[in-house]
């Protein structure tokens, strides 16, 4: 050990660094890299219908109404709508549950795949520093390219 892998955006930005493993192959993860990465959700069918209430203010309260009176899984595909918050808007997701209910079509995967044609939430990328401001002495700096090209 001893070596460390910085990790660029194509920006040029310090996405991540990892520590080289000694053992071929192996694969190095870092937890904290995932936290905040998953959106936890209401677990009881009360709390999804508060939080659908709450969040989704124009369809929500009637959407997850409908949903509970005609899926035997509700709960499921309530905490996987939800569970979008963390990649679109919620007055997007509000928007896209008043056209399931157009629809007549009220599981998750159907408002998944409405929400595709929709951006994504803008977000900033926390940074830990730029490459211009880091002395790379004797590491190999790669850009995306040469590990897609890996992967082929």
């Amino acid at each position: 050990m001893g070596y460390e892998i910085d990790i660029y955006s194509d920006a040029g930005n310090i996405i991540a660094k990892h520590k080289k493993s000694d053992k071929k192959g192996a694969t190095v993860i870092d937890k904290s890299h995932y936290e905040g990465l998953y959106m936890k959700v209401p677990q009881s069918a009360p709390e999804i219908r508060n939080k659908f209430k709450e969040v989704f203010t124009e369809n929500g309260e009637e959407f997850f109404s409908v949903m509970e009176q005609r899926m035997s899984n509700y709960n499921v595909h309530g905490q996987n709508i939800l569970k979008q918050r963390t990649l679109y808007e919620d007055k997007v997701i509000d928007e896209v549950l008043g056209k399931a209910l157009e629809y007549g079509i009220y599981n998750s995967s159907f408002v998944r795949n409405l929400l595709k044609k929709y951006p994504l939430k803008k977000e900033e990328i926390s940074t830990i520093n730029t490459r211009e401001n880091i002395n790379t002495g004797s590491y190999n700096i790669r850009t995306m390219d040469y590990y897609r090209d890996l992967t082929r």
